[in-house]
């Protein structure tokens, strides 16, 4: 009869032991799979620069969906300009928006579409004189861009800043998943 006893406890144990590794495993190939679902967006390192018909500077920003699975929407941009002030006790930093055509885009596609169309790149314009803005040592750019992932509906920030005249190069970015300027 003792011998049941133990047997029984030893089975419960081991059961346990099963139940609480089964869980963490479990556990760990969710978070895992949830860390896989969250947006992927590439921003240009450069801002591609030339004159528009009307000899009016115009800027380019590029973003790719770096998904290969699932599309983005719901992305929103913001282009700002962070001036460094010193105040009493340190320096505050100060954002001043900065006009960026379309600062709303419903959806980009993943970068597995089909077809010669690369709509999985988008280009932002702006018509603010960037090169000018970056002159200064005390300011530079920062482009945000907010995306919700299709599939788990998690949303992400990615932000680029651009501190320097030299981050603005003259010509336009190549066509795909290229950030190249020609």
């Amino acid at each position: 009869m003792m011998y049941a006893k133990n047997w029984d406890m030893d089975y419960m144990i081991d059961a346990l032991l099963v139940a609480v590794l089964t869980s963490v495993i479990g556990s760990i190939a969710f978070f895992v799979l949830l860390w896989m679902l969250k947006p992927n967006i590439g921003i240009s390192n450069q801002i591609a620069h030339y004159n528009g018909s009307d000899d009016q500077d115009i800027y380019l920003f590029k973003i790719i969906n770096k998904s290969w699975f699932f599309c983005l929407y719901n992305i929103e941009v913001s282009l700002s300009l962070v001036r460094k002030e010193t105040v009493e006790g340190g320096i505050n930093s100060r954002f001043d928006p900065l006009l960026i055509k379309k600062n709303r885009i419903t959806q980009i596609p993943n970068l597995r579409s089909n077809g010669d169309d690369a709509f999985f790149a988008q280009i932002l314009t702006s018509k603010e004189r960037l090169s000018l803005l970056l002159s200064s040592n005390d300011r530079y750019l920062e482009l945000q861009i907010m995306a919700r992932h299709a599939l788990s509906g998690f949303s992400k920030v990615f932000t680029k800043r651009y501190h320097t005249p030299s981050c603005v190069v003259r010509g336009k970015f190549v066509h795909g998943n290229d950030f190249s300027i020609k």
